[in-house]
């Protein structure tokens, strides 16, 4: 059944009870919990970096490495971390925009 009387108030402001979920976009790639697994999978999804990724556990067994036990292994965490200083500072400069 159609009501015969509507009443429709303009520039009234919005009711006491209406209550609006945020419309805020987030952009950034990560947020703190996610960061450390997000960040791994993306970088020995790349070809080099799980060749590198074994090999240095290839070199960690005493009887197959002619060289020290870091020799590779020291080498892809510098460049893992410079990476992830990179990332964090490119989404934390996307959370500010």
């Amino acid at each position: 059944m159609i009501p015969r009387n509507r009443r429709i108030d303009i520039n009234s402001g919005l009711p006491p009870s209406a209550s609006f979920c945020s419309n805020r976009v987030s952009t950034t790639k990560y947020n703190p919990l996610t960061f450390f697994p997000y960040f791994l999978f993306d970088q020995f999804r790349r070809y080099a970096n799980l060749f590198f990724l074994a090999i240095g556990l290839l070199q960690q067994i005493p009887g197959i490495s002619p060289t020290g036990k870091f020799t590779t292994l020291f080498p892809l965490c510098l460049v893992l971390l410079a990476t992830a200083v990179k990332e964090i500072i490119e989404d934390v400069v996307r959370m500010s925009l």
